[in-house]
């Protein structure tokens, strides 16, 4: 079904962009530094567009990059903080056995 309702996203989308590009093909000036090119106004605009959305994905990326490295340094971090303040087991045969002592009665003596 979700599949389904993508296709149907899609080709809505298609129809759009058609409609969007019918109503905006008149021709139009870029200025460049280098001289002037003529474009059809949606060929303009859809450039522009994914001009603008590759912009945005590098952006993105770059600062998922550095969170990323973050969220490793600190799980080391982590790592490192739990294996130093590991208690020890209580059921080990190795350990010895404390006595308990009864803090209650010393002031009584």
């Amino acid at each position: 079904m979700k599949r389904q309702w993508r296709l149907i996203l899609l080709l809505v989308l298609i129809f759009v962009v058609g409609l969007f590009a019918a109503f905006n093909s008149q021709s139009v000036a870029v200025n460049f530094l280098f001289g002037q090119v003529a474009a059809p106004l949606v060929l303009v605009i859809l450039i522009s567009v994914l001009a603008g959305a590759v912009i945005a994905t590098l952006l993105v990326t770059n600062v998922l990059w550095q969170q990323k490295r973050r969220v490793k340094t600190l799980e080391r971090q982590v790592a490192s903080l739990e294996q130093n303040t590991r208690q020890p087991q209580l059921d080990d045969p190795k350990l010895p056995a404390e006595k308990p002592t009864d803090d209650s009665n010393q002031g009584q003596q």
